[in-house]
């Protein structure tokens, strides 16, 4: 039983991180939910290796927050606090 929690955790964790994204989508048919890829999704995972990892980083910077963690990972070479995260 508890490995059945853990797999649909990390289920839970992929599917809304592929979705905060816009990679993946959730629908219903005959009360059953099924996933499946948006068009961005399946034109992504057509790329190959390095331009399909570059797209998922573009992905990522276009919010706001991720994209200022960036820069100021990049400005003071190292990592924020969780107090600077917070406050960001």
């Amino acid at each position: 039983m508890k490995h059945k929690k853990i797999l649909y955790s990390l289920l839970k964790y992929y599917f809304n991180a592929g979705k905060y994204l816009g990679l993946l989508k959730k629908f219903r048919k005959d009360k059953i939910i099924h996933f499946k890829y948006t068009e961005q999704g399946l034109r992504a995972f057509r790329y190959n290796y390095k331009n399909r990892q570059l797209l998922l980083i573009s992905l990522i910077m276009v919010h706001q927050l991720y994209y200022d963690l960036f820069a100021w990972k990049i400005e003071k070479i190292k990592l924020p606090s969780n107090h600077k995260v917070i406050e960001l």
